[in-house]
């Protein structure tokens, strides 16, 4: 089923059997005269649900940050982020027919314009950009139905050898390597706390920790959006309440020292969703062979400047603990 087809009549969506090439003919498939104007026209490959509020005109964004390959729209409560095909999907993204060497920052976008939706299937980006949605294949989660089982000695192996090899400057780097004691022990001051049900020292930890580093989305938002989706997928197969533990709690407690794009991703990691390269690396690491752990945790490390190994020392850390203490499980 396309995304359109999810709230627009059957004669506006075309169900796709597999994703379609990417080429300057599909971007440029709607008229000028179709899109009011518009000086370009980009077609949707993948789009996750979330999308049909904005597409069905329910609720109403805005350009909120422009990136060369990344655009973030916002309604004042939840963020859609639109990126080319090779850097994944999810359920609040959507995978764009984009030339290689096409930028977002080349359509005149700038935070704060307004984004207007048609015909249940076409995007307006501002007064120059039309996405076009008809097409779109709906984007699908591999974790909503997956239940954790042993955790393999083998996959951890990898993962933490793959973070070790990675050339990013992250300020996590010290965490996994050792050369950073302070930041060490207030990563292990998380796990501690959790196994002690101390909801202070928790807070106080989190408190250092969410914030922490530059850009919209620190590297201390995405190491908690490692540790916090991976509970998420722990706690869902046990049964328990996503948002009940003693972390969730702590957690959102502190999000208010953050940026509101770094506060929406952790949100969503407590609710069990994240970016396609986020789950599948956790997917592999739960129930993959070593060899698609290491494929999938480069690919995750390739995200952003430091947001995918930061993410990655966040699974590592989780699936450890949980390894050796339950730590997922606990609080």
């Amino acid at each position: 089923m396309t995304i359109s087809q999810r709230f627009a009549p059957p004669r506006l969506g075309i169900t796709e059997t597999k994703k379609p090439e990417v080429s300057r003919s599909m971007t440029g498939a709607l008229g000028w005269g179709q899109a009011g104007g518009a000086r370009r026209h980009l077609g949707a490959v993948q789009a996750g649900r979330r999308f049909c509020g904005l597409l069905s005109g329910s609720r109403r964004y805005r350009v909120h940050s422009v990136f060369a390959r990344a655009l973030n729209l916002w309604d004042g409560r939840e963020f859609l982020t639109l990126l080319p095909v090779s850097r994944g999907c999810g359920e609040t993204c959507a995978t764009l027919a984009l030339a290689p060497e096409e930028s977002f920052l080349d359509f005149g976008l700038v935070p704060g314009l307004e984004v207007e939706a048609r015909d249940g299937t076409r995007v307006r980006l501002g007064p120059e950009v039309v996405v076009d949605f008809g097409s779109a294949l709906t984007w699908e989660s591999r974790l909503s139905t997956m239940a954790p089982g042993q955790l393999s000695d083998a996959n951890l192996l990898v993962l933490r050898r793959t973070l070790l090899d990675a050339s990013t400057a992250s300020p996590l780097r010290g965490a996994v390597d050792g050369s950073n004691p302070g930041l060490a022990a207030l990563l292990d001051a998380l796990r501690v706390s959790v196994l002690a049900a101390d909801g202070t020292r928790l807070g106080a930890a989190l408190a250092s920790l969410v914030g922490f580093g530059p850009g919209l989305t620190p590297s201390g938002d995405d190491v908690v959006v490692g540790m916090s989706l991976a509970r998420a997928v722990f706690r869902r197969a046990g049964g328990r309440p996503d948002a009940g533990g003693l972390w969730e709690a702590g957690v959102r407690g502190a999000l208010a020292r953050t940026h509101a794009l770094g506060a929406f991703f952790v949100e969503e990691a407590l609710a069990g969703r994240s970016h396609e390269f986020v789950e599948d690396a956790l997917g592999c690491l739960l129930a993959g062979r070593p060899q698609e752990t290491g494929l999938a945790a480069r690919r995750l490390i390739g995200v952003g400047a430091t947001s995918g190994f930061d993410i990655g020392v966040g699974l590592y850390l989780a699936a450890e603990w949980e390894r050796r203490y339950a730590w997922c499980s606990s609080g």
